[in-house]
């Protein structure tokens, strides 16, 4: 058995393994294969041509402090079932581990799937993200904020990019470590809802920029995420108002206080690096 990073991106074989294990939705997948994997590192564990394992390291710009870091955001682990419990995914994991050491890449994370697979190796849960079902106003519900508070949700438009970068930021700044809202970070935050049917929103009051979130569309449901607002209640009428007669469901944001669940795992992959950042 060889490990290789995929040099020349022959999506097909790794497309087919990502359907058969994962079978995620055919438009997230598209999306993820367009927007996500022209730009991610691919590591194979193969014999000869046929592919037994993969892993996928997505980079992500993470500032600390002054500094910022392009890391990775581990996802798509996996072996062919038939080819599990050889020491395939440790071998594959390791190789990442050590390539990070060698970059002198502070930490790398990832979302579990199971948490065993991962304590392991040293990772750890390092954030949680709060998860609210919420009810959304009915037909016969009078209220209707936007017309009270000349207040509008609408797709945000690409050239507002920047603005909604330092709108974001504000929140993001208390956290210390966080993933850059970027240009490059929301037109693929905006793909990714369009593949649900949704698309990355901006909440107006008046012509000031009051709050973000992306949306995306399951049968009678709505998942709300990044949903950040200056005017958290107000936001919250109006996407209730936006959303009537569906379930609402929003992860991560300030708009409610929900269950805390456990969601990203992190390890440390360069003691040094990582005391750069402890000392500023």
């Amino acid at each position: 058995m060889e490990l290789i990073y995929q040099e020349e991106k022959e999506v097909k074989p790794v497309y087919d393994m990502y359907q058969k294990i994962f079978e995620d939705p055919e438009e997230f997948a598209k999306y993820y294969f367009e927007e996500v994997y022209a730009s991610n590192e691919v590591l194979l564990a193969r014999e000869g041509q046929k592919i037994l394992g993969m892993i996928h390291l997505n980079p992500y710009h993470i500032r600390t402090g002054e500094k910022t870091y392009t890391l990775n955001y581990i996802v798509a682990v996996a072996v062919w079932k038939e080819y599990r419990r050889q020491g395939i995914m440790a071998a594959m994991l390791t190789k990442c581990l050590n390539d990070m050491h060698q970059k002198r890449q502070p930490f790398t994370y990832l979302m579990p799937a199971n948490k065993a697979y991962y304590e392991p190796f040293q990772f750890r849960f390092v954030m949680d993200w709060e998860e609210t079902m919420i009810h959304s106003m009915n037909d016969s519900d009078k209220i209707i904020p936007a017309i009270q508070q000349d207040a509008r949700i609408v797709t945000a438009p690409e050239e507002e990019y920047d603005r909604i970068t330092i709108f974001l930021e504000q929140f993001m700044q208390p956290y210390q470590i966080y993933t850059i809202p970027d240009k490059q970070y929301l037109r693929r935050l905006s793909k990714e809802s369009q593949s649900g049917e949704g698309n990355l929103m901006v909440y107006y009051e008046g012509e000031q920029l009051t709050g973000v979130f992306a949306e995306s569309f399951e049968d009678d449901e709505v998942y709300i995420r990044w949903a950040y607002s200056t005017q958290p209640e107000n936001m919250l009428n109006e996407i209730k108002y936006r959303y009537k007669n569906k379930k609402i469901y929003i992860t991560e944001g300030n708009l409610t206080k929900g269950e805390k669940i456990p969601k990203i795992m992190a390890r440390i992959t360069d003691l040094t690096a990582w005391g750069e950042i402890l000392h500023g």
